[in-house]
């Protein structure tokens, strides 16, 4: 009976060798592996996270589980309340006022300290994943581009810069957004500060932007500056990265980990610059990089939001009531009202130049870089305008200073002309007119119109003037030796063993032909009017003024020897004229 069973149950359980079996086809038989692979992938990824998956259901993350019970929200529901986090759901932080959601035994959220923290000595921050960390000591998911260390965003497993994490929805925006409203902050995304009308960035939990108290602040006391780093200070009191270079304090710039000055930030890209490089283009200012005017036919740099250049009304003007110029430093001035940083010596108001903390006349600024010269360097090539510094007239052959844009000496036609009518000299002062025209400082002594010259503000005539140091002598000094023409000063001419006075570009004196000749024909006497004349051909202004008389006159009373001029001697009723400087007539032998 056994046998008999046995041979029953086999007879049933197998069909006949004979048995008609259809064979499934190509596309079912597809089908039926890419459930069975899908269903193994999601099996393995929900045991990898320790949910149970009950036989033909779903973990929560692939639908399963109860759902919250707000209307449209598809998030699976926490705890009791039948709600999901973000709608209230599950325990909450136990701080006093605080309705997050706690993380993990401690009972409160991550702000309070819930959560696991990073397991480096002295770090607070949340650690992630399984190496305990936070995502600045290499915690959580790492970007899967080759040699990229930077935290990946979203589930394209990218960090920011290689295009992880949610992007802008504005049309043809790449840059990352912030926040719901899907934007970057540059088109609006992220908090915004909450003072009215403020539409700047908020930091910090305060809602407000920097402008307006928020962020962290230096916890120097008295400071309300921002707080750079780690340390919790401003960049005055020490915060922020410093430069790696021995001795140095200033700031670090980019990733190099040193300052500006120990070639730290970004660099032109043009070849042989060395200057830091403005805006995108990798570009120095110099080469064209940031931002420019937004006038016409203007290539100078822009000024803060305006658009414009200093000229064009850009950057910050002066507060006095009806100036328009550009202020200088924390004051709110223009130079001339007073702004700007000033000489420090005592009772000096002139502007300090460099980090001395001097004007020019006291020592500021970059001096010329010859040995035992103290004038002030022009231009890159350190020296002073006499060594060849600054710019240089852009005639062939001509090594005098440039003046103004024309690149050109005033020589050769550079620098500002007279705006008198067919009158081609330079300028003097903001007046816009030459010497000969009333331009330049004039003599301050009554009825004078003389050109004043010195720190005097008198003419030479009245005192003006540098004046010879020899003991004794009132005389015009001459040249770079101090000292009047008949004391040796000036230029001397250029024949071997001669003494005197050169007169005009010749180098030589009137006796071996130096200055200007008489331009009558044949004749080769010395010219010393505007005229072009000599005496004898009437090239003196000063004539006679008896009618009918040519001769040249003589002293201050317009006349001739013969017709009272000249000087005269001082013996009460003696008219004749004097001799020598006694003032008196000469003696007769």
């Amino acid at each position: 009976m056994t046998t008999d069973r046995v041979t029953t149950e086999e007879s049933t359980a197998a069909p006949p060798s004979n048995a008609y079996s259809p064979s499934p086809s190509p596309e079912a038989a597809e089908q039926t592996a890419a459930s069975n692979l899908a269903t193994a992938a999601r099996e393995s990824e929900c045991r990898a996270v320790n949910i149970s998956l009950p036989e033909g259901g779903k973990c929560t993350t692939h639908g399963g589980g109860r759902r919250c019970d707000e209307p449209g929200c598809e998030k699976s529901s926490q705890g009791a309340s039948g709600l999901c986090i973000a709608h209230g759901g599950g325990r909450r932080c136990d701080e006093l006022g605080c309705n997050k959601s706690s993380q993990g035994a401690s009972g409160k959220c991550i702000p309070h300290g819930g959560g696991r923290r990073c397991d480096e000595p002295d770090c607070e921050k949340l650690g992630l994943g399984d190496l305990g960390k936070c995502i600045a000591h290499g915690g959580g998911r790492r970007c899967d581009e080759p040699g990229c260390e930077k935290s990946s965003q979203g589930a394209s497993g990218k960090c920011i810069a290689h295009g992880g994490g949610r992007r802008c929805n504005e049309l043809g925006c790449e840059k990352s957004s912030q926040g719901a409203s899907g934007k970057c902050f540059a088109h609006g995304g992220g908090r915004r500060c909450d003072e009215p009308g403020c539409d700047k960035l908020s930091k910090g939990a305060c809602g407000l932007c920097i402008a307006h108290g928020g962020g962290r602040r230096c916890n120097e006391p008295g400071c309300e500056k921002l707080s750079q780093g780690a340390r919790g200070k401003c960049i005055a009191h020490g915060g922020g990265r410093r430069c790696d270079q021995p001795g140095c304090e200033k700031l670090s710039k980019g990733a190099s980990g040193q300052c500006i000055a120990h070639g730290g930030g970004r660099r032109c890209n043009e070849p042989g610059c060395e200057k830091l490089s403005q805006g995108a283009c990798g570009k120095c200012i110099t080469h064209g990089g940031g931002r420019r005017c937004d006038e016409p036919d203007c290539e100078k740099k822009s000024q803060d939001a305006s658009g414009k250049c200093k000229a064009h009304g850009g950057g910050p003007r002066c507060n006095e009531p009806g100036c328009n110029k550009s202020s200088q430093g924390a004051s709110g001035k223009c130079i001339a009202h007073g702004g700007g940083r000033r000489c420090n010596e005592p009772g000096c108001e002139k502007l300090s130049k460099g980090a001395s903390g001097k004007c020019k006349a006291h020592g500021g600024g970059r001096r010329c870089d010859q040995p035992g010269c103290e004038k002030l360097s022009k231009g890159a090539s350190g020296q002073c305008i006499a060594h060849g510094g600054g710019r240089r007239c852009n005639e062939p052959g001509c090594e005098k200073p440039s003046q103004g844009a024309s690149g050109k000496c005033t020589v050769h036609g550079g620098g500002p002309r007279c705006n008198e009518p067919g009158c081609e000299k330079t300028t003097r002062c903001s007046s816009g007119k030459c010497y000969a025209h009333g331009g330049g400082r004039r003599c301050d002594e009554q009825g004078c119109e003389k050109r004043s010259q010195g720190t005097s503000g008198k003419c030479t005539t009245h005192g003006g003037g540098r004046r010879c140091d020899e003991p004794g002598c009132e005389k015009l000094s001459q040249g770079k030796s101090g000292k009047c023409i008949a004391h040796g000063g000036g230029r001397r001419c250029n024949e071997p063993g001669c003494e005197k006075s050169s007169q005009g570009a010749s180098g030589k004196c009137f006796a071996h032909d130096g200055g200007r000749r008489c331009n009558e024909p044949g004749c080769e006497k010395t010219t010393r009017y505007s005229s072009g004349k000599c005496f004898a051909h009437g090239g003196s202004s000063r004539r006679c003024d008896e009618p009918g008389c040519e001769k040249q006159s003589q002293g201050a009373s317009g006349k001739r020897k013969a017709h009272g001029g000249g000087p005269r001697c001082d013996e009460p009723g003696c008219g004749k004229l004097s001799k020598g400087a006694s003032g008196q007539m000469q003696s007769p032998r």
